[in-house]
């Protein structure tokens, strides 16, 4: 998947593998938290739609991930 998220300006910021979450949005057990970060909101709608990337998720996100949550989403003053 990085090499298709770097296409569109895009890239890994933060990944974590949690032990312990205190309070947890949904009733949910959260044990993974990675960033991505794009240079717009259009790279970012881009890069979703993306066929190439979702045959990678098809093949390797779907069934190794029980669910996403989006925690936070802003775009930067240039």
């Amino acid at each position: 998947m990085k090499p298709i998220l770097s296409t569109f300006g895009g890239g890994f910021g933060c990944y974590f593998k949690v032990s312990e979450v205190l309070l947890p949005e949904e009733n949910r057990e959260i044990n993974r938290v990675f960033t991505i970060y794009f240079q717009d909101v259009i790279a970012k709608d881009e890069f979703f739609s993306n066929t190439e990337y979702l045959k990678v998720k098809a093949l390797y996100f779907n069934d190794s991930v029980g669910f996403t949550t989006l925690f936070s989403s802003y775009e930067a003053n240039r």
